[in-house]
């Protein structure tokens, strides 16, 4: 299991990431909303770093993801499917 979580660089420039859970066993694209609170906005560099994962190891054995997004290469794809 685990989840993605702001930098805190990111957060002191006006700005938040909003994730879910990563499910024990997922394998394929994450993704987040970028929320900018500045009013002066801001400028996302390529490869900029916006947020960290943390994994969490699980006391108990888990059953891991089998949805349908398993192996997914593209936000919002299915196995690498890009939706338009």
């Amino acid at each position: 299991m685990g989840q993605i979580f702001v930098r805190s660089s990111l957060w002191r420039s006006g700005a938040t990431l909003t994730a879910g859970v990563i499910d024990a066993g997922y394998d394929g694209a994450l993704g987040a909303l970028l929320d900018v609170r500045n009013p002066q906005g801001m400028v996302v560099c390529k490869d900029g770093k916006l947020g960290q994962v943390v994994v969490h190891q699980m006391e108990e054995k888990v059953e891991g993801y089998k949805g349908v997004y398993q192996g997914s290469g593209e936000i919002g794809g299915r196995d690498g499917e890009v939706k338009s």
